[in-house]
Formats: C-alpha cells, structure tokens, sequence
C-alpha cells in the first residue's frame, strides 16, 4: 500500500508545477487571457492542496504500521 503514498506526491507535484505555471503566465499576459490563467492556477492550487493533504494523510497512517504490514 506505501505506493499509494508515491501516486499522491507525484500528483501533487503536477498540481503544484501548473499552478506555478499558470501563475507566471498570467504575470506575462494581460487582460482576459491574464484573468483565464490567474484562475486556472487557483484552481490547480486547489487540487494542490487536497492532494498534498492526502499524501500526508496516508504518510502518516503508513508511518504508524508495523513493518511488515
């Protein structure tokens, strides 16, 4: 079950990578397309979030199993 632990990290670093991506963008642009891109990255900050909170939900049932499982 501990893979489940590198699933939720790699999605959290996906969401984190687009919303920083998203974020400069919307720093590059202007208008209409600026606004599109401020809440995409608000929205990839939300996905951020749950899946970081997950990852260290799981991480820390993982850390109170014995070894061995």
């Amino acid at each position: 079950m501990v893979p489940d632990v590198t699933i939720f990290n790699t999605a959290w670093l996906i969401e984190k990578d687009l919303s920083d991506y998203y974020g400069k963008m919307a720093l590059l642009t202007e208008g209409q397309a600026s606004e599109a891109l401020k809440m995409l990255s608000e929205w990839e900050k939300a996905h951020e979030k749950f899946f970081r909170e997950y990852r260290d939900k799981l991480s820390a049932v993982y850390a109170e199993m014995p070894w061995g499982g």
